[in-house]
Parts: structure tokens; sequence; C-alpha cells
């Protein structure tokens, strides 16, 4: 983050001029879904909708889910449990991929265009940790094997691989665009929750004031 910067950001300027993270939407469980607007330009019809003898079967389920009913090709898959994702972070995922974007120049916000038949089916991180299966780029391409994989009880993530053309974007790759190991943290024990506050609560102003929780949350975000 520049020196001096004063952490206080326009959020609707923000979205307008970064098309790639606009129409977001967070599904919290299967049963969300059902309050979705799925009209969509890519005409998923409801076969391709969870049956309830699947719910609850873990990440995987939420994976089709949310590619089902995306209203574009590509998603960002996050798992809910990754608190220091990087603004810089998601970028490199749209980017990486090869999706132009072009920028504004007005008001109005960016647009996006796909060339489906150059992209691969998804962009993986590959850390020292192995596949970061819940930090990629997904496509609706990946709808079949994942489909398939639920109807034979197959839950692993990164089972569907195999039978995808995928990218690995390595960690070596990620530090060259300034992409520390810290957005990979996850909250999966008590200890974990610890150190999370511990880094939170720890993040002072400049001039060693209380700082809010947006802008403790743009330091971050934005680093």
């Amino acid at each position: 983050m520049p020196k001096g910067h004063n952490l206080k950001i326009d959020f609707n300027d923000f979205a307008k001029k970064n098309s790639a993270f606009q129409n977001i939407r967070i599904i919290l469980d299967e049963s969300d879904v059902d309050n979705l607007n799925t009209s969509n330009s890519l005409n998923i019809t409801n076969s391709e909708k969870i049956t309830p003898s699947h719910k609850g079967k873990g990440p995987l389920i939420g994976i089709y889910t949310s590619l089902a009913n995306a209203s574009y090709f590509y998603s960002i898959i996050i798992a809910f449990d990754m608190p220091f994702i990087s603004y810089n972070l998601l970028k490199s995922l749209v980017y990486e991929s090869g999706i132009n974007t072009e920028e504004p120049s007005s008001s109005e916000p960016a647009t996006i265009s796909y060339n489906y038949s150059k992209k691969r089916d998804a962009y993986i991180i590959k850390t020292e940790k192995g596949f970061e299966v819940l930090c990629g780029l997904y496509s609706k391409n990946c709808l079949g094997i994942l489909k398939e994989n639920i109807g034979k009880q197959k839950y692993k993530i990164s089972d569907i691989f195999n039978y995808l053309d995928i990218e690995v974007i390595s960690i070596n790759k990620l530090k060259q665009n300034g992409i520390d190991s810290l957005n990979f943290f996850n909250i999966n024990r008590l200890e974990d929750y610890y150190k999370f506050k511990n880094l939170w609560q720890n993040k002072k102003s400049p001039l060693n004031t209380v700082i809010s929780f947006i802008e403790i949350w743009s330091y971050f975000f934005f680093r």
C-alpha cells in the first residue's frame, strides 16, 4: 500500500472500475440456491440442481451449486475461512486466465469478454501445502465431471483435475506478483483463530491510534 495512504475507499467507485468483481453472490449453503436469480445467458437447466440426498456432502457440492447458478462462464471459488485474501490475488486469478477486461473510459462499468475455445477449464493455485482447491478460478466446463463424481459419491475436489484442462499457478509465480503466503492462511483450529485475532488486533495506524474495522480490512485486502 502506498505510503501515506489514508485507507479511505469509495466502494461504489471501486465496483464500477473493477467489473471482474461485480455480481458477487455468497451461497452460504445449498438451501440458498432456491433464492437466487438463476436466469443467465448459459441456460443452466433444472437438471443441474442438487437433490436433497446430496446436501451436506462438503465443498464439492458448493462448487457445483455455485457454477450451475453462476451468470458467467468463470467463477472465483474462495473458501470462507481465508480471511486474508487480497485484491492482488483475486486480480491475478482473473488476469492469469487471459480474460479480457476493458478499462472504463468514463463512469460506466468495465466490460468483460471471453473466447471460451482458448480458455482452460480451471486455474488452480499450488503452494507448499499442495493444491489450494478452494482458491481458484473454475469454469462451467467443470460441471460435467463434478456431477459425475457427485453421483459416484466421490467428494474429493482434486479428483476432478485429471479429467479437466487445468493450469496450475505456482506459489513462485504468485510471489513474483507480490502475493504473500498470508493469502492462504486458514482458520481450521482454535489456535488458527487466535493467530488471526492477534494479527488483526495488532494492526495499528502509523500514528499508533485506534483504527476502524474497515481500515484494518482495507489494509489487509489492498496490501
